[in-house]
């Protein structure tokens, strides 16, 4: 979809525009939250600071299983300040309840409209098992003007995100009274008939192992001919659309730039990853230094596949070799990477990954592999 500007000559020019969100999915457990950043792209909205504009963010359930719960908008409460004036979030505004609107004052001075116009970071909680659709626009009849006085038309292509909220069945709130006690675990064990185990939901739970998918098979009972293990989700990755990829099967969030720093030596390849935050590397997600690190060569192993060389990577729906883009940039034909991982007989040392042919080793920490920077886990 495109929008309109009009110049006071009375000229017309068709212009991109796109609020961004985001996945386009949200996978919610009742009682878990996720905080989006909403974006707007202004690419050709030309160098004139935008003066105002507002956001409406509705749900097609009213709010009846995913909560809006914070909205801290870029300007100066969140870095970088965008907008030079407070913003007053209004939630639940009137014809729209579970929604949220939020009016923005001018962008500060300097700033030019981009491709990644900040707004605000939403925070959704689930609050009830169901489905619905959040949806970012502009309010009803609303515009975006500029100090020049064009007019961005309402026609401003919306953020789109599905969300899905269900019950986690060892810490659920089963009866929705927004806590978790022995009420919850009384009509989880009676329902699902567990009540002979003292302990139906231990802390931690056995860890499964996935599949390598090799599935040539070079000796009756190796790995290719038993293909034991956790087979993959289809799709296996999701790109964010922010310069960050989740890997399904284990939660992990990574960096869709595989090679954002370059060779580093072991103590700044933890450096680099500790201090990285939105706005670096393709970064769009809002993350903040401290957020990221240097994953461990488990974490690092678990994105191979050993049915490939070259690079040993899935694509993202997990049924084939990872591409450029597909879903991680600048994998090329596959590298070592630094893992967090110490050696523990010569401490000098740290465990490698081999990308290209799913070979993790040591190396000695002043010597140089790229770095590949990861969050999230347990």
């Amino acid at each position: 979809m495109v929008m309109f500007v009009i110049l006071s000559a009375g000229q017309v020019f068709a212009l991109p525009g796109v609020y961004r969100a985001g996945a386009p999915t949200m996978d919610l457990y009742v009682g878990e939250c996720e905080t989006r950043t909403i974006s707007m792209d202004g690419t050709g909205w030309g160098p004139s600071p935008l003066v105002s504009g507002s956001i409406l963010v509705s749900q097609s359930d009213n709010g009846a299983s995913v909560d809006i719960t914070t909205c801290t908008c870029y300007d100066g409460t969140l870095t970088p300040a965008i907008w030079d004036a407070p913003i007053n979030p209004v939630f639940d505004p009137t014809g729209f309840p579970g929604g949220l609107f939020v009016a923005m004052h001018n962008v500060v001075e300097g700033v030019t409209p981009s491709a990644n116009i900040l707004l605000c970071d939403v925070t959704f909680c689930g609050v009830k098992p169901g489905e619905t659709s959040i949806r970012i626009d502009n309010a009803p009849e609303s515009t975006w003007v500029a100090q020049d006085m064009s007019v961005y038309d309402v026609y401003i292509d919306p953020a789109l995100i599905n969300a899905t909220v269900s019950i986690n069945y060892c810490e659920g709130d089963f009866d929705y009274d927004r806590d978790v006690d022995g009420t919850d675990a009384a009509g989880f064990k009676s329902d699902f008939g567990r009540s002979g185990l003292t302990n139906a939901c231990p802390v931690a739970g056995p860890a499964a192992v996935q599949k390598t998918w090799q599935t040539t098979s070079y000796a009756t009972g190796d790995d290719g001919a038993l293909q034991k293990g956790v087979a993959w989700p289809n799709p296996r990755f999701t790109d964010n659309e922010d310069g960050t990829v989740t890997d399904k099967m284990t939660g992990l969030i990574w960096l869709k730039n595989a090679d954002c720093f370059g060779q580093r030596s072991w103590d700044s390849a933890i450096s680099d990853c500790n201090g990285l935050s939105s706005g670096n590397c393709g970064l769009t997600d809002g993350s903040n230094a401290g957020d990221w690190r240097l994953p461990n060569r488990n974490e690092l192993s678990s994105l191979l596949n050993s049915d490939f060389y070259g690079p040993a990577v899935p694509n993202t729906a997990g049924t084939g070799q990872c591409a450029d883009g597909d879903p991680f940039n600048n994998l090329l034909s596959g590298d070592l990477y630094w893992s967090s991982s110490t050696f523990p007989l010569s401490t000098n040392q740290a465990y490698y990954v081999d990308t290209f042919g799913s070979i993790v080793y040591v190396r000695i920490k002043s010597e140089s592999n790229l770095v590949w920077p990861v969050r999230g886990g347990h």
